[in-house]
């Protein structure tokens, strides 16, 4: 089922068409977040505070760490999108 979402997205990207997308990307951005926010909690062992706004958690560097992935090289993005 997740290679269809995955189709679903190449297709609207390709065609440059939003509305083809079964869900609001914004919608999408929450629940994948939410998880993962979740799983930094859970491997991290305590309750933590998250700023949406910032999209950093307050006062935790461990966590904030957690919110990007190390990339090899030659592969990397930049620090701002």
């Amino acid at each position: 089922m997740q290679v269809a979402h995955f189709q679903n997205f190449f297709d609207a990207v390709r065609a440059g068409k939003q509305q083809l997308l079964h869900a609001d990307v914004n919608e999408i951005y929450l629940s994948t977040a939410f998880a993962l926010l979740g799983n930094i909690s859970y491997r991290l062992g305590r309750k933590l505070t998250f700023d949406p706004a910032e999209e950093r958690f307050i006062g935790d560097t461990a966590a904030d760490e957690m919110l990007k992935c190390a990339h090899r090289s030659p592969y990397s993005l930049p620090s701002r999108v």
